[in-house]
């Protein structure tokens, strides 16, 4: 059932790390939460980019973009200042 569902990533140390965890526990792929500072997509760099590609491909993972918002945020208060656009 799981290999039908995405798992949201709110609380991973990163994007790679999201993925692997979905990997190993049978989930289809992960929504990313990125308004959490640590996972905003503001911040990756090309390699990390390239990363993210390989391990989605390799693994057959998809992902998802839970985007900004002023009513159910988690972290709303701690964006930064080139993310409140998306908000």
């Amino acid at each position: 059932m799981l290999d039908k569902v995405t798992y949201q990533a709110v609380y991973d140390d990163s994007i790679i790390d999201a993925l692997g965890y979905a990997s190993l526990n049978g989930f289809a792929g992960v929504q990313v939460a990125v308004e959490a500072p640590h996972l905003s997509l503001s911040w990756l760099a090309a390699t990390e980019c390239d990363e993210i590609r390989r391990m989605t491909e390799a693994h057959d993972l998809s992902i998802s973009v839970h985007a900004p918002d002023d009513v159910c945020s988690l972290y709303i208060f701690n964006l930064h200042e080139s993310d409140r656009a998306y908000s």
